[in-house]
């Protein structure tokens, strides 16, 4: 369904102005909404000693956009540049939007999933072999990653790297929008995303709600809000299509 004239509200994350651009060109009008913030890990120490050595491992493997900036900043505070800190080891991402993230520091992905953006679909595609895999993470990510590398026989350097911390004010003009039915889509783009919305407005807006992928939808449920659409491709022209379709389901999927 075409999201002309429609409004979607749009979690303000590093991938927002992006996406929010895609989906004006689409016709849209878009709102963001401040539901999560994202804060370096501090102190620091830790998460600037593996950057300083990460020329002497075998892989970096990056999950979000989210820690690409982390490191984009850490380096810059070393001294240094993303592209340098990576010079030595091959980068694997979760997804496209990541290796785009990536790719705006002057560094391309050596392996990136086809299809789906999680975990377990870089672990499917992750090559056989051994070595010692540097993984800069969120504080609360899900262990999947880092176990199916262990579990493969690969050493595994698992750092904390950002943590991400809920708004816990509502934005009384986004609260107003949508008690006033002035909101056709809710977009969640993370299960940090989905839960900080459920608690910041509630679950019974009238909007439709889509997910970017599975693992969202399911913390949404979780959360008690309806899931109209989940994107088959984490991008944003698949998180645009999952829009349009929450638009012409009352169905939970």
């Amino acid at each position: 369904m075409s999201l002309a004239g429609r409004t979607l509200l749009l979690p303000r994350t590093d991938a927002a102005d992006r996406l929010a651009h895609a989906a004006e060109e689409a016709g849209a009008r878009t709102v963001t909404a401040d539901l999560i913030r994202h804060e370096t890990v501090t102190p620091t120490d830790e998460l600037d000693a593996a950057l300083r050595d990460a020329g002497s491992v075998d892989w970096v493997a990056l999950t979000s956009a989210t820690t690409v900036a982390v490191i984009a900043e850490r380096a810059a505070a070393l001294g240094t540049t993303t592209a340098q800190l990576l010079t030595g080891p091959r980068v694997a991402v979760v997804g496209r939007a990541t290796g785009a993230a990536l790719a705006a520091h002057g560094v391309g992905a050596d392996l990136v999933p086809p299809e789906r953006s999680s975990a377990v679909d870089l672990l499917a595609v992750w090559p056989e072999g051994s070595g010692t895999v540097l993984v800069p993470r969120s504080e609360i990510a899900a262990p999947t990653l880092v176990a199916g590398l262990r579990e493969r026989g690969w050493q595994v350097r698992d750092v904390v790297a950002y943590r991400t911390v809920p708004v816990t004010v509502p934005d009384p003009a986004v609260a107003g929008l949508l008690d006033g039915g002035g909101v056709d889509v809710v977009v969640l783009t993370s299960g940090s995303t989905a839960s900080a919305f459920a608690a910041l407005y509630g679950t019974a807006a009238p909007a439709r709600v889509c997910a970017i992928g599975t693992s969202t939808a399911d913390a949404a449920r979780r959360a008690g809000l309806p899931v109209h659409a989940v994107a088959d491709h984490q991008t944003t022209a698949g998180l645009l299509e999952a829009a349009g379709l929450a638009l012409t389901t009352g169905a939970r999927p």
